[in-house]
């Protein structure tokens, strides 16, 4: 929220603002929900919201899906036999 309000071009609140909301700059009201508790399991965590991300309309999520330089969470099917 602190780099939102200090307009830092890094803020991904900041750009969304910018982006989409030009005549409201820096005026734009968020709403932020928990979507899952992950006590002690960061990896299920990232996981999780990597999963949430990938699966999210890009016309309807802020994040950047490379902002944290990683690859995308692969699909691993199982097959007993």
């Amino acid at each position: 929220m602190q780099a939102y309000k200090n307009k830092c071009k890094h803020s991904i609140m900041y750009r969304h603002s910018k982006d989409k909301h030009k005549d409201f700059e820096g005026k734009t009201k968020f709403t932020m929900k928990i979507t899952g508790i992950y006590r002690n399991d960061p990896t299920l965590r990232q996981v999780s919201e990597g999963t949430k991300i990938k699966n999210t309309d890009n016309k309807l999520i802020i994040n950047n899906k490379t902002e944290w330089n990683s690859g995308g969470i692969i699909n691993i099917n199982i097959i007993k036999t």
